[in-house]
């Protein structure tokens, strides 16, 4: 379909035509069944391979210590979260709480170039 195709709004004049005919299936209601229609099968399974990967990375970096475990451990559990709001609400599509997740999903990385660094500076001293 494309991005925004399927998409409504609480003003019934801003509603897409595919809404209008298909709105009564609630397809709105689940985030995969939206990104499905606006993205198609590859860009849904992009967008759960995204947090797949989060998720491998962060219990690669705790099971190698190279980042924080707490961190590691907070972006695990969100991952699957995340995962699970895919199937069953769309937060992650139209709340800006979706903004506080995709940082948590990147915590680990960011504590891993820290320590990294600083295992740097250590050596050079």
């Amino acid at each position: 379909m494309g991005i925004g195709n399927a998409d409504t709004s609480s003003l019934s004049i801003f509603n897409t035509p595919f809404y209008d005919m298909y709105g009564s299936l609630h397809y709105a209601i689940f985030s995969y069944s939206f990104l499905y229609l606006e993205t198609g099968l590859i860009g849904l399974l992009l967008y759960v391979s995204f947090f797949v990967a989060s998720f491998v990375i962060s219990f690669k970096l705790y099971k190698s210590k190279r980042a924080d475990e707490c961190m590691c451990q907070l972006s695990m559990i969100f991952s699957v979260i995340c995962l699970i709001f895919m199937v069953y609400n769309i937060a992650l599509r139209s709340e800006s709480s979706a903004y506080l997740a995709f940082f948590v999903l990147a915590l680990p990385l960011i504590s891993s170039k820290t320590k990294r660094d600083d295992e740097i500076e250590l050596r050079s001293l």
